[in-house]
């Protein structure tokens, strides 16, 4: 069942006017340090907004668990039968059209786990091997899924993907560093980030003082 589906379903056993919102996210990230993996784990997070409308009077609760959307409710419920009135003209019915916006979702990127980052940042390792050097930096897949669903009839959502490859190849007095991002991980080329970087560590080796001079 989808957030919206899951928001929908506790719309239709409740009464009165009422908004729900949800946001839930998946983050999976990979940090790795002198050429080894140093951390690696998965954050899973939802959060469920219910505002409820008692006449011109707003209430709103949340809670970080879907099976908790009617106790929000009447939580919220209670909340704004204590709020002073305010200039509440209801909630989105939903008639006004959303704004269009490009594809942001990858399946794949969605379902990546902490073997498909390991293979993301294997090149990263491979290439600073060969050349002496030491990676370090971070791999992050992250997923989203946000919806909103109300009594007037508004039904939204919106999922979307987002990969990040941050690299720093580095030995002694040569480093150098750059970050990739991509909505799905088949966008960001680690084999490509890997030669750049290492390439600019190995000529920033044996730096050297330049006097100040007038620029041509």
């Amino acid at each position: 069942m989808t957030l919206l589906e899951q928001l929908d379903e506790a719309l239709r056993s409740a009464d009165g006017e009422i908004e729900l919102s949800a946001v839930s996210s998946h983050q999976g990230s990979t940090r790795f340090a002198n050429s080894r993996v140093t951390q690696t784990g998965d954050v899973i997070d939802v959060v469920v907004q219910a505002r409820v409308a008692v006449g011109k009077r707003v209430g709103a609760a949340r809670t970080n668990r879907l099976a908790s959307i009617n106790d929000a409710i009447a939580r919220a419920r209670e909340l704004a039968a204590a709020q002073p009135e305010s200039p509440f003209e209801g909630f989105d019915d939903g008639k006004t059209p959303a704004p269009a916006v490009p594809p942001s979702f990858d399946e794949a990127t969605a379902s990546a786990d902490a073997t498909a980052r390991a293979k993301l940042i294997a090149p990263l390792f491979a290439h600073t091997k060969k050349l002496d050097l030491s990676a370090a930096g971070l791999a992050l897949i992250s997923s989203s899924e946000v919806a909103v669903a109300t009594s007037a009839g508004c039904r939204r959502e919106h999922r979307g993907t987002q990969c990040r490859l941050d690299f720093i190849a580095s030995e002694g007095d040569a480093a150098a560093r750059l970050g990739k991002h991509a909505i799905a991980i088949g966008g960001i080329d680690a084999v490509s980030l890997a030669e750049r970087v290492c390439e600019r560590a190995q000529r920033s080796r044996d730096p050297i003082d330049l006097e100040p001079a007038r620029s041509t």
